[in-house]
């Protein structure tokens, strides 16, 4: 059972960040729709709404496979009627796994107390609705303590790799959310993002935070061994 503390904004522009909650995962989908680009925004909307339709069906969330074709269909849907392009990350949270699939210029970190992973960082850049995405998968265990930060460019490519972490690593979900949002708010991009830390059942979870977390529009909600917070 994955216990989840959310927090959710309004999408930024053409990103998109969504958290569902199916049986015992917690799965986390963003998409950054490509500027410049007409139909961005309904590109990653499409992304988001794949994932949806998906997990109303029932689908295993622990086969990789499964995602992997659904970013495979996704991108040639979109090509065939030339509806915008978009990056995606599809991450499932389940115990301490965290695994999915991911493609384009979005990002997923797992940042520990001494060491930063990039999970994602060398994967293709091709974005789904180009008609040749290859689709990456990924897996990895989470210590506890471990926080996983998953956001668009308008993050990862503005905001030094310093301090995303050192924001990352802050006491609690709701303060790491707040100081990214801050770095986030000053980026040229629209920036997208979630925040998901492993912590054990018996910490107190205090929300905290500026900076849009918590605020009108935001839910909260908790969910087995992760907090989160979306922004």
């Amino acid at each position: 059972m994955t216990n989840l503390e959310t927090f959710v904004a309004p999408p930024q522009g053409q990103d998109r960040a969504r958290l569902f909650a199916h049986r015992s995962a917690s799965i986390l989908v963003l998409a950054d729709g490509a500027g410049g680009l007409p139909g961005g925004h309904a590109a990653s909307d499409a992304l988001v709404e794949a994932v949806s339709t998906a997990i109303a069906g029932e689908c295993d969330a622990w086969d990789v496979r499964g995602w992997l074709r659904l970013f495979q269909e996704t991108d040639q849907a979109l090509f065939r009627v030339r509806c915008g392009e978009t990056t995606g990350i599809v991450a499932v949270f389940d115990g301490d796994a965290v695994f999915g699939v991911s493609t384009g210029d979005s990002e997923l970190w797992v940042v520990g107390a001494a060491a930063v992973d990039a999970v994602t960082r060398g994967q293709g850049t091709a974005r789904l609705g180009s008609g040749r995405v290859a689709p990456r998968h990924f897996h990895r265990v989470l210590a506890e303590g471990d926080t996983v930060v998953c956001g668009s460019d308008g993050l990862f490519k503005h905001v030094a790799a310093s301090v995303i972490a050192s924001a990352t690593r802050s006491d609690s979900v709701g303060a790491a959310a707040a100081a990214l949002g801050a770095e986030a708010s000053r980026s040229p991009d629209d920036a997208v993002f979630a925040v998901l830390r492993r912590f054990q059942e018996h910490k107190k979870i205090e929300p905290g935070g500026t900076g849009g977390v918590g605020s009108p529009g935001s839910t909260l909600r908790r969910r087995g061994g992760f907090n989160a917070a979306v922004i």
